[in-house]
């Protein structure tokens, strides 16, 4: 991989792609890096883009914990349709 800029940039371009010649980083370290770098190709500021993400994820959180806490009032439906494929 041929890097022109900063050591660390070509270290975090080749920890995304895999390579073996750096420290592997943690998922989460990972997306945070890929939201960097995406910020930086697209020239928009990173808290732009939070927050664009944030309106997607706070109706989301809601949503999923309602299936987490009562899955028989999300399960009902299924069950009347077909009842012997859910159980």
């Amino acid at each position: 991989m041929h890097c022109q800029r900063d050591e660390r940039d070509c270290e975090a371009a080749a920890a995304l792609h895999g390579r073996d010649s750096t420290p592997r980083l943690a998922r989460r370290d990972q997306r945070r890096l890929c939201l960097l770098i995406a910020c930086s190709i697209g020239g928009i500021k990173i808290k732009g883009a939070v927050k664009d993400t944030a309106i997607l994820f706070v109706p989301m959180l809601p949503a999923l914990l309602i299936v987490i806490l009562f899955p028989q009032r999300i399960l009902w439906l299924p069950r009347l349709l077909m009842a012997q494929y859910v159980k």
